[in-house]
């Protein structure tokens, strides 16, 4: 009996330690983006999980968000919404030392208008897919340009999507195959 008391003790004391423990460790929180196993991030006070220079995911609360300077690359579904994140993000800015968006970066993220900033170059097919944005500015320092980035099963509605003339991103848009499903306006800066 004094066994049985002694090992419950022991137990209980590991367990309240790692418990303690664990908190101090940085915020956790399930996710199952993209349709993947659910894997566990870490992000920062920010919400932001970083790494090696690629926003894996952003998990914060901010309405209007600028990227921090140290992300080189959105990543896969890094905004999208799921039981962990709301999608709170309705205006996204994407600093110029953000230089590649990449597949599905955006899907199912509930941002309504996003601002690239000169120096983004490549915008990799579909990274727009799915989000049915209202207002999006691309810079002319884009450079290369995969396939159906603004695709929707639905279809846009009143998208204005802004480009300056002749750059690489108005050539896009101007190619029968590459204009998005829907309703949406270009318009020329």
């Amino acid at each position: 009996m004094k066994t049985i008391k002694r090992i419950t003790a022991i137990i209980l004391t590991l367990t309240l330690a790692l418990s303690v423990a664990w908190s101090a460790q940085p915020v956790k929180a399930i996710d199952c983006a993209g349709g993947k196993d659910c894997y566990s991030t870490k992000v920062d006070k920010n919400g932001f999980y970083i790494k090696k220079g690629v926003l894996i995911r952003y998990l914060g609360n901010k309405k209007k968000l600028t990227l921090p300077k140290k992300v080189k690359a959105i990543g896969e579904a890094a905004f999208e919404i799921t039981d962990c994140y709301k999608g709170y993000v309705k205006t996204l800015i994407i600093p110029k030392t953000c230089k590649t968006i990449k597949k599905e970066a955006l899907i199912f993220s509930g941002i309504k208008k996003v601002v690239m900033k000169e120096g983004v170059k490549t915008l990799k097919k579909r990274c727009f897919a799915d989000t049915y944005l209202k207002k999006v500015y691309f810079p002319k320092s884009v450079k290369k340009i995969g396939r159906s980035i603004m695709e929707t099963e639905e279809g846009l509605q009143g998208t204005k999507i802004y480009v300056y003339k002749n750059s690489k991103a108005h050539k896009y848009f101007k190619k029968t195959k590459n204009q998005p499903y829907g309703n949406y306006k270009l318009k020329i800066r």
